[in-house]
């Protein structure tokens, strides 16, 4: 997986760029306490710090290649 252009991504790019869902990363915030937590903006508004996530992704769940 490599880091997005962009630090910043909302809920929606979750799935686009990261390829999970939002739901998917509210269970990993309840699960895991060492995911990388959202920044929320406003009540509407919430951000995900992508190159963490990837940086978390690749350390818990290496592919077997």
């Amino acid at each position: 997986m490599s880091i997005p252009s962009k630090l910043l991504i909302n809920s929606k790019e979750l799935k686009e760029v990261l390829g999970i869902s939002k739901s998917t990363a509210y269970r990993y915030l309840r699960q895991y306490p060492d995911f990388p937590k959202p920044i929320k903006l406003s009540q509407n508004k919430t951000l995900w710090n992508a190159p963490k996530i990837v940086e978390w992704l690749e350390n818990n769940f290496q592919a077997d290649n």
